[in-house]
């Protein structure tokens, strides 16, 4: 599959464990569920892919492009990337789990918590800056003052908890 033109493909829950993409096109993939472990996706193009739930364990993603693509839940631990891979728009959600060290907010990426329900998440001292927050349930969620919303975007199906003020201009959320 190295260098291999894969547009749109649909490899939702494949098995491509130690798989060699290099250079391959996955614009606009369908990843989802995916088992990437080991996989070599170095230089592979996956502009707005779904990867939400992929496990990418160990993956090579030197040089890959990853932009606006849907991370949500996916696997990145132990692999490798460097300067060359974009990230810039890529979302993420709280179950996404990175490489050590790997900070989301220096690489451009988007916390995207679009309709999901935050139970009863403590997002005290979370940085929710220009997350996505759209339909999501935040009414039972744990903040406090160190909480950061700026820039985050809410609807009016965001559900936010009791005596939250969003229209606050101190939280300096963005409604959509």
């Amino acid at each position: 599959l190295e260098g291999a033109n894969l547009r749109e493909a649909k490899f939702v829950g494949a098995k491509l464990l130690g798989a060699n993409l290099e250079g391959a096109n996955l614009v606009e993939a369908y990843l989802e569920r995916t088992n990437l472990v080991g996989a070599n996706l170095e230089r592979v193009n996956l502009w707005r892919a779904n990867l939400e739930g992929a496990n990418l364990e160990r993956a090579n993603l030197e040089g890959a492009n990853l932009e606006r693509a849907n991370l949500a839940g996916a696997n990145f631990e132990k692999a490798k990337y460097n300067e060359a891979t974009i990230w810039k728009g890529a979302g993420y959600d709280f179950d996404t789990i990175f490489p050590d060290g790997f900070k989301p907010e220096e690489h451009d990426m988007i916390l995207d918590l679009r309709g999901d329900n935050l139970g009863n998440m403590d997002l005290s001292g979370k940085d929710l800056s220009y997350a996505l927050l759209q339909w999501a349930n935040l009414e039972n969620v744990i903040y406090d003052k160190t909480t950061i919303w700026t820039g985050a975007k809410y609807d009016f199906n965001t559900k936010f908890p009791k005596n939250f003020n969003y229209t606050d201009p101190k939280y300096g959320l963005i409604p959509d």
